[in-house]
């Protein structure tokens, strides 16, 4: 929705732009607080009765985040918003509207139930706090929170099928673009400032791929070596995909699945820019034949399942408006679906990764746990060797890999390494 807005107002600056992106995901990062505001502002004024849980008018939402974001005088913001106030709302009502702005955005400090005031404060589904209060504590879930309501920095993936690293930082800071080097992903690259790197000529001519650091992680746990048939069984628009084929030397095979045709499409086109061979992108309409050829007969396969995304909130905050326990529940379905679906695939001594990018039990362990329980012939393997060959830290006592905006510079990722036992 926000390229078709731009799209049809060309007219609209780079400083334009940037301001109204940074002003609506603020707003939408943040809505259930501004919300919280605007309602106790209504209330202190004598305006409107309400609950935080109402229909707050977006204007009324707007009020509120300027008013927090840049603190200026009542005087000002009214002047400022004018022509966005509610036509219920005369010149006095405004006023006081404004003013109880100003003198009550520290309300929410004095929720005494943690749960609520951090879900209000954070703008976070009661539920998702709820469970990370259960199994951290308060504190290290306002970490949590406070990390996933921050922006994400921009990272990449050097194309070792094109490049290495020093020759494509040289191309990037000639086409001057500042980078650096990723802490734990060893062919990663931070961009330092957002840019649109469509425009690049170096991603143009394939050296690099837009991919989260914790992405990459993931399909390093895979392990993939050349002449390896792997089979990526929601491989989307192929990001993992095509970090496979680099760590296979484009030798081998790769078998992609995924119900999306237009992810599908899309993947086809980043294949070709990054001068990848070796995957067979499977239309929706062949799974079922695909799957019957290949049972038994992977290496290793990777399932990075549909999710709740609550790793990723980061980028995608408007995903935790509407989340629900019901949506968890309908993901956890699918997953034990898409497990039970494609580990027939695994050969006896291979691999299967399961991955999300959720932060949630019901989609991580409780998954792994019932699928060893109905498939006693898959056992769990630890990440750790792997990860510390690759120099990467882990948790020692863990047997899955869990990285954590908290904890780290990557999004929210959950990765269990199974073996099919002969």
């Amino acid at each position: 929705m926000v390229r078709l807005f731009y799209r049809d107002r060309r007219y609209l600056g780079a400083r334009d732009r940037r301001v109204i992106s940074e002003t609506l995901y603020g707003m939408i990062r943040h809505v259930r607080l501004l919300e919280f505001y605007a309602v106790q502002a209504r209330q202190r004024a004598g305006i409107l009765a309400g609950d935080p849980a109402d229909n707050v008018p977006a204007e009324l939402v707007y009020a509120a985040y300027i008013s927090s974001k840049a603190r200026p005088t009542s005087e000002s913001l009214v002047e400022e918003l004018l022509e966005f106030w509610p036509r219920e709302m005369d010149e006095g009502n405004r006023r006081a509207f404004v003013d109880a702005l100003n003198a009550g955005r520290d309300s929410v400090e004095a929720l005494e139930n943690p749960v609520k005031r951090l879900s209000i404060m954070y703008s976070m589904p009661e539920f998702i706090v709820r469970e990370w209060i259960s199994c951290y504590d308060v504190l290290v879930t306002e970490e949590l929170c406070t990390a996933l309501n921050g922006q994400a920095a921009t990272t990449g993936r050097v194309n070792t099928l094109k490049t290495d690293m020093e020759e494509c930082f040289r191309q990037l800071h000639s086409e001057g673009v500042e980078v650096e080097r990723t802490l734990l992903a060893p062919h990663g690259l931070v961009f330092r400032k957002r840019l649109n790197v469509s425009a690049l000529n170096s991603f143009a001519r394939g050296w690099f791929e837009l991919q989260d650091e914790g992405s990459q992680i993931i399909s390093l746990l895979v392990d993939p070596a050349p002449g390896m048939t792997i089979v990526d069984a929601c491989a989307g628009s192929g990001g993992k995909t095509l970090h496979m084929a680099a760590l296979m030397k484009n030798q081998g095979r790769i078998h992609a699945f995924d119900l999306g045709d237009s992810r599908m499409s899309r993947m086809r086109e980043r294949l070709s820019r990054a001068g990848v061979t070796i995957v067979l992108p499977c239309p929706a309409s062949d799974i079922e034949g695909s799957l019957g050829r290949l049972k038994d007969c992977a290496d290793a396969v990777l399932i990075d399942a549909p999710c709740s995304g609550t790793g990723t909130f980061r980028r995608n905050p408007g995903a935790k408006i509407a989340l629900t326990e019901e949506i968890v529940q309908r993901f956890a379905h699918v997953q034990t679906a898409i497990l039970d679906r494609y580990s027939t695939l695994v050969k006896p001594g291979g691999r299967l990764v399961y991955a999300t990018c959720s932060l949630l039990e019901k989609e991580n362990e409780e998954r792994v746990n019932e699928f060893l329980q109905a498939h006693p012939r898959f056992s769990i393997v630890s990440p750790r060797p792997l990860l510390d060959r690759l120099g990467i830290s882990s948790d020692p006592v863990s047997e899955f890999l869990k990285l954590s905006p908290h904890r780290g510079p990557t999004d929210g990722f959950f990765a269990a390494v199974l073996m099919k036992n002969p």
